[in-house]
């Protein structure tokens, strides 16, 4: 990965009133309360520490030929990318992204892989490719003209624990096989251990590990990976 200047990062959610910040902060909030109770009060830790500066990730990748098999939930969803005329569904789903953030990742040729419980959408992943940006870690990484990066993967917490986020992901996998991709790429954080579990349940594995220090408007900085991976 290359490390890249901070005005390169994209993808920041903007505020457009009170409504809209309001919502934000019940999203964040309720955030914060998942990451505790699916992924410990450690991680939360991890996560604030990661604010102040110190930035850990795990990259996974996933062959694609042939795609993985198919995992399956109880839950009846229906599979697609992201349409333009959804992003007022997408938005219920992510206000902290919202339909503006959202539609200008589309315009620049990114795709969102969705599933949709009866009108919600209920799990989603971006995709990408060519030279990808991690706005999180501030690292870019330039890919194979057949490789896709997936970033940005969430399933609303009412459905956690029903293999949702695999059964969208290995059909993400199952589609963009059948338009020629031949690998996946991901990053995870090693705090997450629901995460990894979900990403090695679809198919990824684990090819590397980085950490970052972020500070300020400088540049990400390399620096060694300390400590373990959550499981």
């Amino acid at each position: 990965m290359a490390i890249e200047s901070p005005s390169h990062r994209v993808g920041q959610p903007r505020t457009g009133g009170l409504p809209r910040r309001a919502a934000v902060f019940r999203h964040r909030s309720r955030r914060a309360l998942e990451i505790v109770r699916h992924e410990g009060l450690l991680s939360l830790l991890a996560r604030l520490a990661a604010l102040a500066g110190y930035r850990r990730g795990i990259v996974m990748s996933m062959s694609l030929t042939p795609a993985p098999p198919l995992v399956e939930t109880d839950v009846e969803l229906e599979y697609g990318f992201l349409e333009p005329g959804q992003l007022a569904a997408f938005t219920e789903y992510r206000p902290d992204i919202g339909a503006e953030v959202a539609e200008e990742r589309l315009a620049r040729g990114e795709r969102c892989f969705v599933a949709w419980y009866g009108d919600r959408i209920v799990s989603a992943r971006w995709i990408t490719r060519g030279r990808v940006r991690a706005p999180e870690f501030r690292l870019s990484l330039t890919l194979a003209a057949d490789a896709v990066f997936t970033y940005d993967s969430y399933t609303c917490p009412d459905l956690r624990g029903r293999r949702v986020a695999s059964a969208a992901a290995t059909r993400s996998a199952a589609a963009l096989s059948a338009e020629g991709a031949q690998q996946a790429f991901v990053t995870v954080l090693p705090e997450n251990g629901a995460g990894i579990r979900n990403a090695e349940r679809s198919g990824y594995r684990e090819v590397g590990r980085f950490a970052v220090l972020v500070l300020g408007p400088l540049p990400a900085l390399r620096v060694p990976y300390l400590g373990r991976s959550r499981r």
